[in-house]
């Protein structure tokens, strides 16, 4: 097992606790930040799907107004982003939701808290029954258990998952929301060309 810069420990700390209880700490924890990261995912990909929208929309629409697109033509383009949304919606959530397991959490938490090494890895390996790691004695599986949960207890989870990419997508989708809705406030044709984007019933 890989571990980086265990801390000292003392026999208050390492016998407080059994081996099982530090486990279930430890994983209730790590399920928590898998919860707050998917929670982030989801929220991103919403951001993602506004923007693509947006943009869309604002796309069919500068064309309609530029050359008046017919009906079939605007009716297959937004039957067209209706299928791909929905497509990126079910692609999105399998592999950034479904896909998302809590080795895959462990990473992420220990490459955001340095104090951690490779100790939530090496404890999932030891517990699930799906793992095969290497033979270790049960004292230092108990060890690790311990000492894991001591380290975890002084950690800031909240600092585990990276904010930026959120914020950066809400700014931006806040962004490109904000200059959608000045063109239709102050554009009449940009608002009747979104109108027949949207297959309403508007005639220039």
């Amino acid at each position: 097992m890989s571990l980086s810069s265990p801390p000292t420990l003392s026999s208050k700390s390492t016998q407080g606790i059994s081996s099982d209880d530090a486990r279930r700490e430890l994983e209730s924890r790590l399920r928590d930040h898998r919860q707050r990261t998917v929670l982030q995912r989801q929220l991103i990909g919403l951001c993602c799907l506004v923007m693509g929208c947006v943009l869309g929309l604002s796309i069919v629409a500068l064309a309609d107004f530029v050359i008046e697109l017919a009906l079939p033509f605007r009716t297959a383009w937004f039957v067209g982003l209706l299928l791909s949304s929905s497509a990126a919606i079910f692609l999105s959530w399998k592999r950034w939701v479904v896909r998302y397991t809590m080795s895959h959490a462990a990473v992420d938490a220990e490459a955001q808290l340095e104090q951690l090494g490779q100790r939530l890895r090496t404890t999932l390996d030891y517990d699930q029954p799906d793992r095969n790691p290497a033979a270790a004695s049960p004292v230092l599986v108990t060890a690790l258990h311990r000492e894991s949960h001591q380290v975890s207890e002084r950690v800031d989870w909240d600092g585990a998952v990276d904010r930026w990419p959120l914020a950066a997508a809400i700014m931006l989708t806040v962004a490109v929301a904000f200059v959608w809705i000045v063109a239709l406030v102050v554009s009449p044709e940009f608002r009747i060309a979104t109108a027949r984007a949207m297959l309403l019933p508007a005639e220039y």
